[in-house]
């Protein structure tokens, strides 16, 4: 025999010794794996592969088109997202497995596994494919979600507790005034109502009969000019108590917006002003608040009560940063300092700024204020989660931005921006 036929023969020896180790170790791997020829049909999958597709193992064998087997599969409900739409999602799948150009795509299982699958092309026309059982992370990260949500929820009722003093403040005041008003409107009727009672009999008598109690000593100690002047006034500003206690309610019934799954067309300057009311007991005292608000920007699309948050938080942080900024002698007590809050279309974004004009934030703390945890305030002052929170929903949620500008000595501002999605519809 010569030399070339040994090593002829050696080489298929080991060819077929490295088939054997290749099938044996793709065998005792987690992951699944699967080869499928240029025809679209099972060259080869490992036992990984077989156990992840167990209600359809009778068909993956040699020779089955990768349509057949996950025809299948949906047919027996194996896929969660092909329930009542089997065709649909069958010609889905099979436009992503022919594209095969290895992004990652995730699949729920009916049985609640979840998979990350990737899909190679070879030069050949082949298609190597791999599964990775990703249940327990999927399992983690809607755990996080969950967590998350009531920490939002926690920090939401946790705002609306601190200010809670604020606003019973500020419906105490005006109610206060009102029945102020309404008790001398009260006294008032009845300092007028013998003149009305005489004025009713000279009429009712045809102008003979006055009654003779009613001296004009009587009529001038009722001060009539002093009545006909106050009484208006007081009902005027009874009236303007009642929409004040309004504004604050309906403010707070907007802030309370249950939160949806899904975006909704938003009345972002409403929303501002909702947020400004809630928080007036703030920044009354030590600030001038200041809107700016574009009027083509009246209707967004937005997670509504997750945004009045955010803003609400931005405005509290901003008067605090003012009170703070007092109290240590970088601004002058007499004077109120600004919190300025604007909005404009910038590109395709909107853009909302809450500005202040406080002690500023140093650089080496700018980028830690994001941060969970992270405060500057005092121990008990502060949970470190309002801008952590805001900052998850900005960037997170709505996809945007959340930017601090801020320059020690010349205050600070909180820069949101979010993909622009107006409803043409609604804003006609």
């Amino acid at each position: 025999m010569s030399t070339n036929s040994n090593r002829s023969k050696y080489d298929k020896e080991q060819e077929t010794k490295f088939l054997s180790i290749f099938r044996e170790g793709l065998n005792v791997v987690s992951e699944g794996f699967s080869i499928y020829d240029e025809n679209d049909r099972l060259v080869f999958c490992n036992e990984a592969y077989l156990n992840i597709y167990d209600e359809t193992q009778d068909l993956i064998v040699p020779g089955s088109t990768f349509e057949e087997i996950i025809r299948a599969g949906a047919e027996r409900g194996q896929y969660a997202e092909a329930i009542g739409r089997v065709d649909e999602w069958v010609q889905e799948r099979l436009a992503q497995h022919q594209k095969a150009d290895g992004r990652a795509i995730e699949q729920e299982h009916q049985n609640g596994r979840w998979l990350l699958i990737t899909e190679h092309k070879t030069p050949s026309g082949c298609i190597v494919g791999s599964r990775i059982d990703i249940t327990a992370l999927k399992k983690a990260e809607r755990e996080s979600t969950r967590m998350l949500l009531e920490l939002e929820r926690a920090s939401r009722w946790e705002a609306v507790g601190q200010l809670a003093s604020g606003i019973a403040h500020e419906i105490n005041t005006p109610t206060q005034y009102i029945g102020d008003n309404l008790h001398f409107l009260e006294k008032a009727c009845d300092d007028l109502r013998p003149a009305m009672l005489a004025i009713s009999t000279f009429l009712n008598s045809g102008g003979r009969q006055f009654p003779a109690d009613l001296t004009p000593e009587k009529i001038a100690e009722l001060d009539l000019e002093f009545l006909l002047d106050e009484i208006p006034s007081a009902i005027k500003q009874a009236e303007g108590g009642i929409n004040q206690v309004t504004a604050i309610v309906s403010a707070m019934r907007d802030f309370a917006f249950v939160p949806r799954k899904d975006k909704s067309s938003v009345d972002l300057p409403r929303l501002i002003e909702s947020a400004v009311t809630i928080s007036r007991n703030e920044w009354k005292y030590i600030a001038k608040v200041e809107l700016d608000l574009d009027p083509a920007l009246e209707k967004i699309d937005c997670y509504q009560s997750e945004l009045s948050q955010v803003i609400l938080n931005l405005i509290v942080n901003a008067a605090h940063a003012l009170s703070d900024a007092a109290a240590s002698g970088k601004r002058s007590k007499d004077e109120k300092g600004k919190i300025i809050i604007t909005t404009k279309r910038s590109g395709d974004r909107a853009e909302i700024s809450v500005r202040d004009n406080g002690g500023g934030i140093p650089p080496e703390i700018c980028d830690k204020v994001f941060l969970p945890f992270f405060t500057t305030k005092d121990v008990g002052k502060g949970s470190g989660q309002g801008l952590a929170i805001s900052y998850d929903i900005i960037v997170n949620k709505h996809k945007g931005e959340l930017l601090l500008d801020s320059e020690v000595g010349a205050g600070s501002t909180f820069i949101i921006r979010i993909p622009l999605e107006v409803r043409e519809a609604l804003s006609r």
